[in-house]
């Protein structure tokens, strides 16, 4: 079966059992926690997701530490359905469905702005703009990344926005080479 497609199982039964409790809230930034730790510590990545070598267990409580030691019981339920069932390399995927899921279901648009040099009035800017064309509310995951040269790129939902001048320059490579083929 397509890992996806039961990722999303999972995150939908997250979602589903996160509505029935009063503390979604907290469950969801436990999660956005867990999913960016996984995403940035390559070491705890691999201790998670192999399925040998490192009990449940330790995994649970690797991802606790990762919390600051305290995981909302309701989480903690939920990671132990997942590691009992053998599909913790899905996490990522199940982390990032869910808050995806949470936000919408709270009217929330879930973006990321990398842009070349940090810019709060570009982000401003971008956050009034979808929210005056969509009316959700946005939330904007911010990074820098020195080789766009210059410009940024803005992703919200699946529409990917690139104004940088990287993108521009390998357009232009890419124009050129089509063009030249024709020639020869």
């Amino acid at each position: 079966m397509n890992q996806g497609v039961i990722a999303t199982r999972y995150a939908k039964a997250l979602i589903k059992y996160v509505r029935e409790i009063p503390d979604g809230d907290v469950v969801c930034r436990q999660v956005m926690t867990l999913e960016k730790a996984l995403d940035e510590v390559l070491q705890l990545r691999m201790l998670v997701e192999n399925p040998a070598g490192v009990s449940a267990e330790q995994k649970l409580s690797l991802m606790q530490a990762s919390l600051g030691g305290t995981m909302d019981p309701s989480l903690e339920k939920f990671v132990c359905l997942v590691l009992d069932n053998g599909r913790e390399k899905l996490f990522r995927q199940i982390f990032h469905g869910f808050v995806d899921m949470y936000f919408r279901s709270k009217g929330i648009l879930r973006a990321r702005l990398v842009s070349s040099v940090p810019s709060a009035k570009l982000e401003e800017a971008l956050t009034g703009m979808v929210k005056k064309q969509t009316g959700c509310d946005v939330v904007i995951e911010t990074s820098v990344d020195p080789e766009l040269i210059g410009g940024f790129v803005f992703t919200v939902d699946d529409i990917r926005f690139d104004a940088s001048v990287a993108g521009q320059l390998d357009t232009l490579r890419r124009q050129f080479i089509q063009n030249n083929k024709r020639i020869i």
